[in-house]
């Protein structure tokens, strides 16, 4: 265990992050203590007036299966927690600083991993901890079965990791730590967003239904695992009564040993690129010059695809085509702003040189 985490290390990150992991574990409770509460109250009314059997609201342990009501402002926490981690290294004389210390970046970068696992981790455990004492209760406020509060703390601290162990990988490889949190976020849900803007121009041009198809099946499960319903993971019969009977044990251990792999390969490319950041380039937006490229794309696609979100609001009369052929034009226009961007934020590679010297020449012609 010394080998994995250094103390001095771990006890300087614990000091940038402890407030932030008192926010994550507040940010999970406050939904479900609310939950619980209503619950709990609407319980208590019943039973002092039995003839009304007024429930208004009595929580199931299976709506905790529906991931994102519970788990949201939690999850919203995470770039938060990452931009703390990094944002001391970003500054110039505290990176100098740390590169002095008989320290690789790999111990820096696995300590501040670890300790991002051991938050979500003690998050997940303290909730699980206050379900399950609820559960047991006098008053009994969760109704259903107790083996859906294991599988949802399980499942939901796993994605919550995936989650973190993506965002990450990205703040090693953009320098501004508040950039690397914001864009981390999004990223997660751009592919969702970036496809989705053009199902819902092929469903009205070619009268398909390709949106229910797609992005409300097996899309949110690749991309966005924390939105989807984990109750297609482990309802199989709703006939049989026994717990054990529609639990699908086997998708619960497939989905976890997944987000644990794809959690596993985010930390080992974060490693490799935390190895190669160069302490100059810190504070700008990117850290390698193919990144540029990269956001280029990245930035184009989702302006263009904005613009497409927008212009799927007219939907019927003359405007429709119309604004569809000026979405598309927003496409080089996002290109422009993202030259922009990068020129105010970080340092200038050919890429990017290039494109303002062609600028330069036609301004002057």
């Amino acid at each position: 265990m010394n080998n994995l985490i250094i103390k001095t290390l771990f006890k300087k990150e614990v000091s940038h992050i402890k407030w932030v992991a008192l926010l994550m574990i507040v940010a999970l409770l406050l939904p479900i203590l609310a939950s619980i509460n209503t619950s709990a109250s609407s319980i208590e009314l019943q039973q002092q007036d039995p003839s009304s059997y007024d429930y208004r609201y009595v929580m199931n342990s299976e709506n905790l299966l529906e991931v994102s009501f519970f788990d949201f402002f939690a999850w919203f926490v995470i770039p938060i927690l990452i931009s703390m981690q990094f944002l001391y290294m970003r500054k110039d004389s505290v990176g100098n600083m740390i590169a002095s210390l008989p320290f690789t970046r790999r111990d820096r970068i696995r300590t501040k991993y670890f300790l991002g696992i051991l938050v979500i981790i003690l998050t997940y455990l303290v909730s699980f901890i206050v379900l399950s004492t609820s559960y047991y209760s006098s008053i009994h406020p969760i109704a259903g079965d107790y083996i859906y509060i294991p599988i949802w703390t399980i499942i939901a601290a796993a994605s919550a990791i995936l989650q973190y162990s993506f965002i990450f990988l990205i703040a090693t490889i953009v320098g501004n730590s508040i950039f690397a949190g914001i864009f981390g976020y999004i990223l997660i849900y751009t592919p969702m967003f970036i496809i989705g803007s053009y199902i819902v121009h092929i469903d009205r041009f070619f009268n398909t239904n390709l949106l229910d198809l797609i992005a409300d099946n097996w899309f949110p499960q690749v991309f966005a695992p924390h939105i989807y319903s984990l109750h297609n993971l482990v309802r199989t019969n709703d006939s049989m009564l026994s717990p054990t009977n529609y639990v699908s044990y086997f998708n619960i251990i497939s989905l976890f040993m997944l987000y644990s792999a794809l959690s596993f390969v985010f930390y080992q490319l974060a490693q490799w690129a935390f190895s190669k950041n160069e302490l100059e380039h810190n504070g700008n937006l990117c850290m390698f010059k193919w990144t540029e490229i990269l956001f280029s794309i990245g930035f184009t696609l989702c302006f263009g695809s904005l613009a497409l979100s927008v212009s799927s609001a007219f939907s019927d009369g003359w405007l429709e085509p119309i604004m569809t052929i000026a979405a598309f034009i927003c496409y080089p226009i996002g290109f422009f702003f993202s030259k922009k961007i990068m020129q105010m934020t970080g340092y200038q590679s050919a890429f990017i040189d290039k494109s303002v010297s062609q600028n330069l020449m036609i301004k002057k012609s």
